[in-house]
């Protein structure tokens, strides 16, 4: 038995090596940035110049097994997240961004994720939202989004 979760996980990260927007290549992170890593600015305008990256977090795994084989129905969440100066920015980036995720891993509505220890058999985008938050420096505007699995881990034999 693997932990499926690790695996998920890593599918998604290895899915989205690719992710750029306008010529910019986006981070995507396993839960946190990380410290010291240099984000990249997308240059908008000459005044907007966000930060942009991707955590890939808050995934939970429940057990769907049936009498042969072990099933899990699971979902993660894609939080893509852009960082502006105090008094700009806006939602667009992020959705901007978001789309270009679903582009990547969605053909229609079939899911694109693999992995040759899980049967990805069924993936969903459940919801989408939109966070923003502001501190003395910076506004943050996140789109959040959860998506659902059906997965069998596959037995491997050696």
């Amino acid at each position: 038995m693997k932990i499926a979760s690790l695996l998920l996980r890593q599918s998604y990260i290895d899915a989205l090596s690719s992710l750029s927007y306008d010529g910019v290549s986006i981070p995507v992170f396993d839960e946190y940035v990380i410290s010291g890593y240099q984000l990249p600015v997308i240059p908008i305008s000459t005044y907007l110049q966000p930060k942009a990256y991707v955590l890939v977090k808050n995934q939970t795994v429940n057990d769907a097994s049936l009498k042969c084989g072990i099933n899990q129905n699971m979902s993660l969440q894609l939080d893509v997240v852009t960082v502006y100066d105090s008094d700009s920015g806006g939602f667009k980036l992020s959705e901007l961004i978001a789309q270009e995720i679903c582009n990547l891993i969605f053909t229609g509505n079939t899911l694109n994720i693999s992995n040759a220890e899980l049967n990805i058999w069924k993936g969903v985008l459940e919801s989408t939202t939109n966070i923003s938050e502001e501190s003395q420096t910076n506004r943050i505007y996140r789109t959040v989004l959860l998506l659902n699995h059906t997965v069998q881990q596959i037995e491997l034999t050696t």
